[in-house]
């Protein structure tokens, strides 16, 4: 009897997180599945595979369908073609990292910044220690810091706090474009507190953001996956649209662990605004290696 249900448990668990994923909608804890689509992806592909080289057909056929849902889910960010910027000499990039609070890495982040030229960085968890940093950083003459984050440009632009309660963000407006960068890092949802308070934070993004009339880039660590009914809500309501699409999946989290990664650091931008290219840099592709648990990422927009 064990024999003939034991084939089964695989598609029963993966019937089973499909389940908690679509009720993600209802809020923690069921949220907390929803970010996980791509290892449901890869365990499912690589389960079936088992399943079927010990000829288990139906126990298969059942896990891959569970399996397809996933990659429904995966796929816009597989296949979608990139829109073409058309005005090259108006590009603005911009690169977003989680520096980790704990680290005090700066000799490879200023290293990061002088091979990818960013026109602005944004950087995350930055401690007070950034403050003795940023002026280290002679080419960017435009410089922020408020608790938790730093900001730097190379464009003049007016910098200021978030004006929203408990947000570690900072704003620039670029005096030129209007061009509106927000840097934001939103509360990680793994307890039903933590949760509250993200989904707090990404209303007042979007009360703030639809206020505003000039084109916005919002970037940072969203703690949060483009399947989270949150990250869905923010691009609906605000009107925006997520700038990966189209270049990958790009995962940033964990940056350290040999498995996919899950995307949690993210770039939205106003719908009208183009996109020219989204990437994540990492130690073994780019000789980039930096003491954090994320990999940074750079988008290029057209800055009009």
């Amino acid at each position: 009897m064990l024999k003939k249900i034991g084939p089964f448990l695989w598609p029963l668990i993966a019937a089973t997180l499909t389940l908690l994923s679509s009720l993600g909608p209802l809020g923690w804890p069921f949220e907390l599945f929803t970010h996980f689509q791509v290892t449901y992806l890869w365990l499912g592909l690589i389960f079936t595979l088992a399943l079927l080289l010990k000829r288990q057909k139906k126990a298969a056929l059942l896990l891959l369908i569970f399996t397809f849902i996933s990659f429904l889910q995966v796929s816009p960010y597989l296949f979608t073609k990139a829109p073409k910027a058309t005005n090259k000499e108006s590009t603005l990039k911009i690169l977003s990292h989680n520096f980790l609070y704990t680290s005090t890495d700066f000799q490879s982040f200023q290293k990061m910044i002088k091979k990818e030229d960013p026109d602005v960085f944004v950087v995350h968890e930055a401690t007070s220690l950034w403050i003795e940093e940023l002026p280290k950083f002679e080419n960017y003459p435009y410089q922020f810091y408020t608790a938790g984050t730093a900001m730097a440009s190379k464009l003049p632009g007016q910098f200021e706090r978030s004006p929203l309660y408990k947000q570690r963000a900072g704003v620039l407006t670029l005096d030129e474009s209007q061009l509106r960068i927000v840097g934001i890092h939103t509360s990680i949802g793994i307890y039903p507190r933590l949760a509250e308070i993200q989904r707090h934070q990404i209303d007042d993004w979007i009360s703030l953001i639809k206020k505003e009339q000039n084109p916005t880039v919002l970037i940072g660590d969203f703690n949060s996956t483009p399947w989270s009914p949150n990250f869905k809500k923010i691009q609906n309501e605000a009107n925006l649209k997520d700038a990966r699409l189209g270049f990958g999946l790009k995962g940033t989290w964990h940056a350290d662990y040999p498995w996919p990664k899950i995307p949690i650091d993210h770039a939205l931008v106003s719908s009208d605004t183009k996109v020219k290219s989204f990437k994540t840099l990492t130690c073994k592709k780019d000789n980039i290696c930096l003491n954090s648990d994320h990999l940074p990422i750079v988008v290029e927009v057209e800055n009009n």
